[in-house]
């Protein structure tokens, strides 16, 4: 897909975790730099939750606020932070205590599937798991062997779960079991440049990847086919997400800019002929 970008917003250490607000603006981080921000629909970026670092993703609270990741799993609305699942519970899971959490997301009842980063470790030696944080505010470990703990998407008509697990470029597939999620497959991503980073489904349930070191975020089936590409003004792709509803648009966030590395972490826009699944909120 041949696709122009326009640029929303630069200078960040990366921009990570973009998310739709519901009033036609987004939040984002910059786990490098730190901090949370929202961009309005008329173009103002303020910061939401300030130095925070390490937040890989975001979701919207049904009770107003955002859930967000890093060092804990932490609801802030209005200025106060209520921590989900943090250091005080690793015991009862297992997890090392270095433990951080990347990417999140909800799931139908509105508990947290969070990918957890054991030992801070973020390349080819990484060691990971999902985390399933429920409304009692207990931690499970659904599985490990995640390496490199990235993009999470629900797939709510095929009730499937999808997480990038980035250094062995594969997505673990798993589907409901009991009251939690089992694995049961996995998807290569070797069709796809890079490294398979964020990852968002469309209305049609495909699988929409973006490429950590490439220059593209890439559409793939779930056999692991590539069924399109688009080619980015940067080198390191972090995440998207879907946004517009009478003009469909992809929100694509960056580590950096090919041709202008002064700018940093970006946020660019682009008109695309396909709109986003629908996503949960918490609950918990």
């Amino acid at each position: 897909m041949d696709v122009s970008f326009t640029l929303l917003a630069s200078g960040y250490g990366t921009a990570e975790a973009p998310t739709l607000d519901g009033e036609g603006g987004f939040y984002f981080s910059d786990p490098i730099d730190g901090g949370v921000y929202h961009r309005d629909a008329a173009g103002e970026v303020r910061v939401v939750v300030p130095k925070r670092r390490g937040v890989g993703g975001i979701c919207l609270h049904a009770d107003g606020g955002l859930v967000i990741s890093g060092r804990d799993v932490t609801h802030q609305n209005g200025g106060e932070a209520r921590i989900l699942f943090g250091r005080d519970h690793y015991a009862a899971t297992g997890l090392d205590p270095a433990t951080s959490f990347n990417d999140i997301c909800a799931d139908e009842r509105g508990r947290v599937l969070a990918g957890a980063v054991w030992g801070g470790v973020f390349d080819e030696n990484s060691k990971g798991a999902l985390v399933l944080v429920d409304e009692e505010g207990r931690g499970r470990v659904l599985y490990d062997g995640v390496v490199g703990s990235n993009g999470l998407a629900l797939d709510r008509a095929r009730r499937r779960l999808y997480q990038c697990s980035s250094f062995n470029r594969r997505i673990i597939v798993s589907e409901p079991h009991g009251d939690a999620y089992r694995k049961v497959g996995e998807i290569p991503t070797d069709a796809a440049p890079g490294f398979p980073d964020g990852l968002k489904l469309d209305d049609q349930g495909r699988l929409w990847i973006a490429c950590h070191r490439a220059d593209s975020v890439v559409c793939l089936d779930f056999d692991g086919r590539l069924l399109d590409r688009i080619k980015t003004p940067a080198s390191d792709v972090t995440s998207l997400c879907f946004a517009g509803t009478e003009h469909p648009e992809m929100i694509v966030v960056t580590a950096n800019h090919a041709e202008r590395p002064e700018l940093r972490g970006c946020i660019f826009r682009t008109s695309v002929d396909v709109r986003g699944a629908p996503v949960e909120k918490v609950r918990i």
